[in-house]
């Protein structure tokens, strides 16, 4: 039995074209940086008009998810846009609480009940810190006595219920 084999071989070039996509990264809406490079930050950036912290959407009550929620949003209406350093400066220590906060849980969804305590005091002190900072730069008018109460109201509900977390916290 004979088998035949046929072959063809072309040689030239053929045009290729490649193209590349890009894409564009996503706005956090409760991080105070500008993640998709369009100079608006968090709660001003549109990409952001229907995430809850803008709209100001979060649970009310001591609870991990609605302290997440209020602290973005407090740092979000801090950090966004162009404000004056001294505006800016007062994020750091709700940010730092937010950080604490977001320790606590972790620690007590490990059953660290213990840690997560002291997470939690962390972050009432941050809080204090922060309302002390407020109250003086207001004082010394450098923050509007308006936007100062609406801030302070807001830090306040927030320590309160850091507090009653605390005082509560049962973790598995």
């Amino acid at each position: 039995m004979t088998t035949a084999t046929a072959s063809s071989s072309t040689t030239g070039t053929t045009p290729t074209t490649s193209s590349t996509t890009t894409t564009q990264p996503l706005e956090i809406c409760n991080d105070g940086v500008d993640n998709d490079g369009d100079g608006l930050v968090d709660c001003s950036d549109p990409d952001c008009a229907t995430d809850p912290v803008c709209q100001g959407e979060c649970p009310v009550g001591p609870t991990f998810v609605s302290l997440d929620c209020r602290l973005a949003a407090l740092i979000a209406a801090l950090g966004g846009g162009q404000r004056q350093a001294s505006a800016q400066s007062l994020a750091i220590p709700v940010t730092k609480a937010r950080a604490r906060a977001d320790q606590a849980e972790a620690l007590c969804s490990k059953g660290d009940a213990r840690h997560a305590r002291a997470a939690l005091r962390h972050a009432i002190r941050r809080m204090n810190g922060f309302e002390r900072r407020l109250r003086s730069l207001t004082d010394r008018g450098l923050v509007p006595p308006a936007s100062s109460a609406e801030l302070l109201a807001a830090a306040e509900a927030i320590e309160g219920d850091l507090r009653t977390l605390l005082g509560a916290l049962v973790c598995p």
